[in-house]
């Protein structure tokens, strides 16, 4: 289960706070996930689905690139942490994100983020 921000993040970085804030209209949910290991969020569920795959700045559930689109990201941390193996990033969807084992979420207010452009 994600906790619950209702306030500005100062320790969101300048350029995804940009992002959320230009994208508030939205009517998707933000949540904070942050996790340590492969650069996939192995074990955290979208809907009571697994991430299976995350690329482009899209969130899969249900099998890689075969699998349902569930949401968008956008990474705010790769390969950090003393270990170089901590991970974080920001999902934007119309469910429900939840962490796994060693993992925590938090829903962020009105900080969505929808599809980048390319």
């Amino acid at each position: 289960m994600a906790t619950e921000s209702n306030t500005e993040r100062g320790d969101i970085p300048e350029a995804a706070k940009q992002l959320l804030t230009l994208l508030r209209a939205s009517e998707k949910k933000s949540y904070r996930l942050h996790w340590t290991g492969s650069k996939i969020p192995r074990g955290a569920f979208v809907d009571g689905k697994p991430i299976t795959w995350t690329q482009h700045g899209i969130v899969y559930v249900g099998g890689s690139l075969d699998g349902s689109q569930v949401g968008y990201y956008t990474r705010v941390q790769e390969w950090s942490g003393d270990n170089k193996d901590e991970h974080e990033m920001i999902i934007s969807t119309e469910g429900i994100v939840e962490a796994g084992p060693g993992q925590t979420c938090e829903l962020i207010r009105n900080m969505p983020i929808t599809i980048p452009r390319i």
